[in-house]
């Protein structure tokens, strides 16, 4: 079985007084197809769906967040067509007072 490997895995987190930055691992990322009418309703909207942590990011479609230890894609098969996403993705976070203006650069 191959391994998971993130783009940034010798990568340095930033780290100041005022500014962080770095890598958040071990997540799951599901993109589902769906008509379900609980799921958020508009783009950019966010939503919870037993535990996962959901975006909606198109018509009918959804991302799905969850931990690494959830088998997601299988949990979901009943709402839609689901596409593992996991392997094609890094997140990172950004937290401190200018975090919105680094954001906006």
């Amino acid at each position: 079985m191959l391994e998971r490997r993130s783009a940034l895995a010798a990568a340095t987190p930033f780290r100041s007084s005022i500014l962080q930055m770095g890598e958040m691992r071990g997540f799951s990322l599901c993109q589902v197809v769906s008509k379900e009418a609980s799921l958020p309703a508009k783009v950019g909207k966010v939503g919870d769906y037993k535990g996962s942590t959901v975006l909606r990011v198109g018509p009918s479609q959804f991302w799905f967040i969850a931990p690494l230890t959830d088998d997601l894609a299988a949990e979901l098969k009943s709402l839609g067509r689901v596409t593992p996403l996991s392997h094609s993705r890094v997140r990172i976070f950004l937290e401190g007072d200018p975090a919105r203006d680094v954001l906006a650069k």
